[in-house]
């Protein structure tokens, strides 16, 4: 009943698979007798699922200029007249029986129809959904960290721990094409070291310092290949690095659009440095701490480097028609404004630290009453970018 096929699913069809695992291990010990011990643990989560997905998409006859199906005319009933296609290099004639001849149909148009899958329910195009598929959405989840306890005397001890996370989802459109698949690897890292000093009965000292690390991006099948956008589609001017290479995005009216998602990454670092004093003495427990912290956040993005081109049919009166003929009605390009800066690219690489302090005081007054006060100061530096290219506004 949990694990049932959707509503939309056809029955006679295998149902969408969904398979999810999930497992694990734990060991630990000691090293060395009443001293060192140790702990490690990995845990492991697999899943793969897929959902059914609709979408449009042009039929052969459309693909080769013939724009006379039902969607096509008046009101979509074939029996009320063709809304005409009108050729703007003709002076707005439309063209005969909306049938636009082969040898007007533009290159970048045939190339791009690659991406396009062929429809596979029904072969008259109506407008309505006439393809079927299913988008996947799978994830890799691999996690352990080891950790250890090391007394060195009655009044020292060491404590430490490294953890690492990788994480990989894959997604996909319901377009079967494999170029548009797209990885979203993500790698975590944190180690931790404290080192508790017992100075006397009422005295005791914790200091720690630390690292935390996280690196995600997102990336299409097609990044980092040879293709190439002016010699692979005939379309100039776009980008020709093989990282931040792509599909452009197509966008016609009333079709399901496709194009490849632009590369993106982030790491960010944290380092720590922390002390913490605490005091007991007659009914007063007593915190003093130190915290300092820096931090790296760095991010790299692209914009609009494989280009987006929308249809509207502002041209000739079918946005299909205008796709054919590569009369765009909007056109998003990247720019590149700064030496040394990759066409559309936005990597800033941000930096700052943190130096927070505190004092704290759990005043037992009487068995039954217990007065907590605190102080804490903290000071937070501006945000400063490495190369100067994110601006701060200071109003002071």
């Amino acid at each position: 009943v949990l694990d049932a096929r959707t509503f939309f699913e056809a029955p006679t069809q295998p149902k969408q698979p969904l398979r999810r695992n999930n497992f694990g291990a734990v060991i630990s010990g000691r090293i060395i007798r009443d001293k060192l011990f140790f702990t490690t643990n990995y845990e492991g989560y697999i899943e793969r699922s897929s959902a059914q997905a609709f979408a449009v998409y042009p039929t052969d006859a459309m693909r080769n200029g013939d724009l006379s199906a039902p969607f096509f005319h008046t009101g979509g009933n074939v029996n009320n007249p063709l809304t005409p296609i009108k050729d703007a290099l003709n002076g707005g004639a439309p063209f005969p029986n909306n049938q636009i001849p082969v040898s007007r149909i533009s290159p970048q148009s045939q190339k791009l129809m690659q991406f396009y899958p062929e429809p596979n329910l029904g072969t008259t195009f109506t407008g309505s959904n006439n393809y079927t598929g299913q988008s996947i959405s799978n994830t890799d989840d691999h996690q352990g960290f080891a950790r250890i306890d090391y007394n060195l005397s009655p009044n020292d001890r060491i404590f430490g721990r490294y953890g690492v996370e990788n994480l990989v989802g894959y997604t996909t459109p319901v377009n079967p094409n494999s170029v548009f698949g797209q990885h979203q690897p993500k790698r975590q890292q944190n180690a931790v070291l404290t080192y508790t000093r017992m100075v006397s009965p009422t005295k005791l000292n914790e200091f720690t310092i630390s690292y935390n690390r996280d690196l995600y991006s997102t990336l299409d099948n097609i990044s980092g290949s040879n293709f190439n956008i002016a010699k692979d589609l005939l379309i100039p001017g776009l980008t020709n690095d093989p990282f931040s290479t792509g599909v452009p995005t197509i966008n016609v009216t009333g079709l399901t659009g496709f194009g490849s998602v632009t590369p993106n990454t982030i790491w960010d670092e944290n380092r720590r440095v922390a002390d913490t004093f605490s005091l007991t003495h007659g009914s007063h427990s007593v915190k003093v701490g130190i915290d300092f912290q820096h931090v790296l956040m760095r991010r790299q993005t692209f914009a609009f480097v494989q280009g987006t081109f929308g249809f509207t049919g502002s041209q000739s009166g079918s946005a299909f028609a205008d796709f054919l003929l590569d009369w765009p009605n909007q056109i998003q390009e990247a720019v590149t404004a700064l030496p040394g800066i990759r066409p559309g690219e936005n990597f800033t690489r941000l930096f700052g630290w943190r130096l927070h302090s505190f004092v704290t005081d759990d005043w037992k007054v009487t068995p039954k009453l217990t007065v907590s006060m605190g102080l804490r100061w903290e000071l937070n530096s501006p945000v400063e970018d490495i190369r100067g290219l994110t601006p701060n506004l200071d109003l002071t």
